[in-house]
């Protein structure tokens, strides 16, 4: 259970951040087992997903539906948990720096972006942040609706999601350990200084979900990469176009990247992609506003048996797993919050390190 500390944002840190913010009452939030922990790798049961989902393609890979986790209540926050920190950020190399933590929600067969007002008519989808995220959501609901299971709380009421692991050998889906979600300025020409806020309302997709080989793009370019973690700060294997055999104890670990050129105009388009583009020695003159990148770090534990039988539920093809790799941002963040981590970590070049806000504030 989280401290009082953390789950009151008091009065004074609101006004250091001039937004308006609800003041929780002090509850318990442990979880079913493992109090205190914000995740949970396994295929605890429950009805949320496949129950009533349109019956996938043939080589959809199967999901039982009594195999799939239930919505994770216990990693839920309502109201903005923001408390002093006690650590500051630092020069490292010149590139603004925010990351924050998200872990498990929920799991359904639902694509607010791709298959909107049609419950059931995707893959299997796991999310992350925004709690109320379905079929049915629009931008209104992200941003004003739902409670997070980021850290901050609604102060991050952003989506996150991806295709679900599923065990081929048993249909099961299989619970992440957490997500990173990283807001940097870049490596690929767009000066720290040069980087906008992002629009509320704001979507993408990265990725491509019909993919049934490498992309061939080069590393700068590629939205998905796989590799083998050793520890939660990503340090493994060299990352490759496909999910790869991890050593029981070790982490699948899946990086989305985003394009972070924005066309200035258009918060969707029908791809979900055409209104952003990759930076390559900077921005393009059709996309000319640069925006922090958002990629996703999203860490599966291995188990005893390895992760030999897993694929994609989006992995629509025979063959080594993870080429359909992609994930989805729908933007929520409180407009106050996000100002204060791009003003104080990105425009100055600073490593924010993970949940720092830079004026003295950190996400809890």
């Amino acid at each position: 259970m989280k401290s009082v500390k953390s789950l009151v944002l008091s009065t004074a840190v609101c006004a250091l951040l001039a937004t308006a913010c609800s003041v929780p009452s002090p509850t318990s939030t442990a979880a079913p087992s493992g109090a205190g922990t914000k995740s949970g790798t396994g295929t605890a049961t429950g009805s949320a997903g496949v129950g009533s989902q349109a019956a996938p393609a043939s080589n959809t890979p199967w999901v039982n539906p009594a195999a799939v986790p239930a919505a994770a209540s216990w990693n839920a926050n309502s109201g903005a948990q923001i408390e002093f920190a006690d650590t500051s950020p630092f020069y490292s190399d010149g590139v603004g720096s925010f990351r924050t933590y998200c872990f498990y929600s929920h799991m359904a067969a639902d694509d607010p972006l791709v298959a909107p007002g049609r419950p059931g008519g995707s893959h299997l989808h796991t999310f992350f942040g925004n709690t109320g995220v379905d079929a049915f959501s629009t931008a209104d609901s992200i941003q004003f609706g739902g409670e997070s299971t980021c850290r901050g709380g609604t102060a991050n009421r952003s989506a996150y999601w991806v295709p679900s692991i599923v065990d081929t050998n048993t249909g099961a889906a299989i619970v992440p350990e957490f997500l990173i979600a990283y807001y940097k300025t870049g490596y690929t020409g767009v000066q720290a200084s040069q980087v906008n806020t992002m629009p509320q309302g704001l979507r993408m997709i990265a990725g491509d979900s019909r993919a049934t080989g490498p992309s061939g793009l080069p590393h700068w370019l590629r939205p998905v990469s796989w590799n083998c973690a050793w520890d939660s700060a990503g340090n493994g294997t060299s990352a490759t176009n496909e999910m790869q055999q991890c050593s029981p104890g070790q982490m699948v670990k899946m990086v989305i990247a985003f394009p972070q050129c924005w066309d200035g105009r258009n918060l969707d388009s029908a791809d979900h992609k055409s209104h952003m583009a990759y930076s390559d020695n900077g921005c393009p003159a059709t996309h000319p506003v640069a925006l922090p990148q958002v990629s996703f770090n999203v860490y599966w534990t291995v188990p005893d048996g390895g992760n030999w039988s897993w694929r994609l539920s989006s992995d629509m093809y025979d063959g080594t797993a993870g080429y359909s790799g992609h994930g989805d941002w729908w933007n929520g963040w409180d407009p106050a919050v996000m100002q204060t981590w791009i003003d104080n970590c990105s425009h100055p070049g600073l490593d924010c390190g993970v949940d720092l806000l830079g004026n003295g504030m950190k996400l809890v």
